[in-house]
C-alpha cells in the first residue's frame, strides 16, 4: 500500500508538471556533494551504451531519486543495482511527452528510483554518504559524448515538488563527467609508447 501511494504521489506530481508546461529546477548545486560519472562503450552494431555510476559524496540523506537529461534517443535502460541497493526500478522517455520536463534543452531523460523503501520513512536502499552505485545505463542509437544534466532528491523529499511558477523542483541538479574506456586507455598508452619509440630512434640517429 506504501508503495501504491508513492506511485500516486509520483504520478500526481509528474501529471501536474505537464499541465503547467513548466521547466525544472534544483534547490542545490550538486557539485562537491553528489556526483555522476558517464562511460560510454560502442557496441559496434551502430549502438552505443552509455553506463553511469553515482556517488554520494557527502549528503547526509540517502539519495533514492535520480533523473538523466539526455539529447539521445533511448532505446532501452537499466537501473542502478548492487548487493546494498535492490530493488530500484527505472523508466525513460521523451521529454516532449512527458510530465518530467528537460532542462536545457535536453530532449529525452532516463531516471532510477529506490522503489522497494518504506515511505515515506527512512530510505534502506538509498544511495548514503560516501556510497557509489552502478548499473544505470541506456542504450542509443546515437553517439554524445557532451556532459548531460543531472537532477537528484533525497529522502526526505519523496517527490517531485513544484514550486509557485509551477516548476519541477528537485534537492540537486549537476553534470556528469565523462570517464575515458579502458580501450582509450589503452589507445592512448600505444599511442604514448610510439611517440616514445620515435624520439628514441630520433635521438639515436643524432648521436651516431
Amino acid at each position: 500500500m506504501k508503495f501504491n501511494l508513492r506511485l500516486c504521489v509520483l504520478a500526481l506530481s509528474l501529471s501536474a508538471s505537464a499541465m503547467s508546461h513548466a521547466a525544472v529546477e534544483w534547490r542545490n548545486d550538486a557539485a562537491g556533494v553528489l556526483s555522476m560519472n558517464e562511460t560510454i562503450v560502442d557496441n559496434h552494431n551502430s549502438t552505443w551504451t552509455y553506463n553511469y555510476s553515482f556517488s554520494n559524496v557527502q549528503e547526509a540523506n540517502p539519495i533514492w531519486w535520480v533523473i538523466l537529461y539526455t539529447n539521445t534517443d533511448v532505446m532501452a535502460s537499466t537501473s542502478f543495482a548492487d548487493a546494498s541497493h535492490t530493488g530500484w526500478s527505472n523508466a525513460s522517455g521523451s521529454g516532449s511527452q512527458s510530465g518530467i520536463h528537460a532542462p536545457e534543452g535536453q530532449s529525452h531523460y532516463v531516471y532510477s528510483w529506490s522503489a522497494s523503501d518504506a515511505w515515506p520513512n527512512n530510505a534502506p536502499h538509498g544511495i548514503a554518504t560516501g556510497q557509489t552505485v552502478g548499473g544505470f545505463s541506456f542504450t542509443s542509437t546515437q553517439y554524445d559524448a557532451s556532459s548531460k544534466r543531472f537532477v537528484a532528491d533525497r529522502t526526505p523529499e519523496w517527490s517531485a515538488p513544484l514550486t509557485q511558477s509551477g516548476d519541477q523542483s528537485f534537492s540537486y541538479g549537476g553534470m556528469t563527467t565523462a570517464v575515458p574506456e579502458p580501450e582509450t586507455y589503452a589507445m592512448l598508452l600505444a599511442g604514448l609508447g610510439l611517440m616514445g619509440t620515435m624520439a628514441r630512434r630520433r635521438k639515436q640517429k643524432t648521436t651516431v
